[in-house]
């Protein structure tokens, strides 16, 4: 019984690897990228950090990352389009 014992959980051992090797191999990478855009205040407008200065940055970090799935925080429908 013992020997059967130690015999299933090789057997299982072996098959996992196997297991995880084809998907390692097979694996598909996600680039995933969070960023706190802060809302379109006319308070940082006058301060010379307004959206029009902060949008050009952050569009061009987002072409150049390439994002799979990309999250925003703070943002108003104007800075959507």
């Amino acid at each position: 019984m013992k020997q059967l014992r130690i015999i299933s959980l090789s057997l299982i051992f072996v098959i996992n690897l196997f297991v995880l090797n084809a998907f390692s191999q097979n694996s598909i990478g996600l680039t995933i990228g969070s960023y706190n855009i802060r809302y379109d205040n006319d308070g940082d407008c006058k301060n010379g950090n307004g959206w029009d200065q902060r949008f050009p940055v952050i569009t061009s970090l987002i072409d150049f990352v390439d994002y799979d799935v990309f999250g925003a925080q703070e943002v108003l429908v104007n800075q959507l389009v």
